[in-house]
């Protein structure tokens, strides 16, 4: 079974998971098969990862995951520009999916905002509150 992007879109409007998984097979990245399996996984994985950044929850290594995918999808995308594909990365849900320069100016965009979040959660830990009077003081490794 061949996905194409025509066979997607050429017959109406077709969004979310299957156009994603037209812009993978159009890249020729996974077996036929498994394309839309990476798709849906792919998808729920940024889905996820935007919910925990959210959430608040381990801030921190909610930031390294998203730093850590972010690095990895640019790589990719530099990787095809260089290779000279053609093909729409199919980021954003298709906005701007033009260009393959365009998804990594909007990545590194992502990856400088998640460098100040990392940044900014760093300065708020060393700024612990000065001990009252009396108060006992608490060292660094104990206020963890």
């Amino acid at each position: 079974m061949k996905l194409t992007t025509d066979r997607f879109l050429g017959g109406g409007i077709t969004t979310g998971v299957y156009a994603f998984a037209a812009n993978i097979a159009d890249q020729r990245l996974v077996p036929p098969s498994w394309v839309l399996v990476i798709a849906r996984l792919v998808i729920g994985f940024e889905i996820f990862l935007g919910i925990w950044l959210l959430i608040r929850f381990r801030l921190r290594a909610a930031f390294l995951v998203s730093v850590v995918t972010l690095v990895a999808f640019t790589g990719y995308l530099i990787l095809s520009y260089i290779r000279g594909s053609q093909a729409s990365c199919g980021c954003m849900g298709g906005i701007g999916s033009d260009s393959m320069m365009m998804g990594v100016s909007r990545n590194v965009v992502l990856l400088s905002a998640c460098g100040l979040g990392l940044r900014l959660m760093q300065v708020d830990a060393n700024r612990l509150p000065e001990p009252r009077q009396g108060q006992k003081v608490v060292g660094a490794s104990e206020a963890r």
